[in-house]
């Protein structure tokens, strides 16, 4: 992950790479819908992101027991 884009309002683009549709967003370790737009783009919505919130996606999974499978480095929110 290498960016937190404010695109209007309550809505984020997240870039970087290697992004696939089981990628999810987790914002201060909570998983939170997102769109898949791209390898390198995601899109969350209806989230109002503070400054100093921690924002990493992870890679998800069907299973119960252990639905994500990795999470990369998180990123503090700055804003903008």
């Amino acid at each position: 992950m290498e960016q937190v884009e404010q695109v209007s309002e309550n809505t984020y683009r997240i870039t970087g790479e290697n992004f696939t549709v089981a990628s999810q967003v987790e914002i201060n370790g909570e998983l939170t819908a997102t769109v898949f737009l791209n390898n390198s783009s995601l899109l969350i919505q209806d989230v109002e992101l503070e400054y100093g919130d921690q924002i990493a996606v992870a890679q998800i999974c069907d299973s119960t027991a252990a639905p994500v499978l990795s999470v990369t480095d998180a990123v503090t929110y700055r804003g903008g």
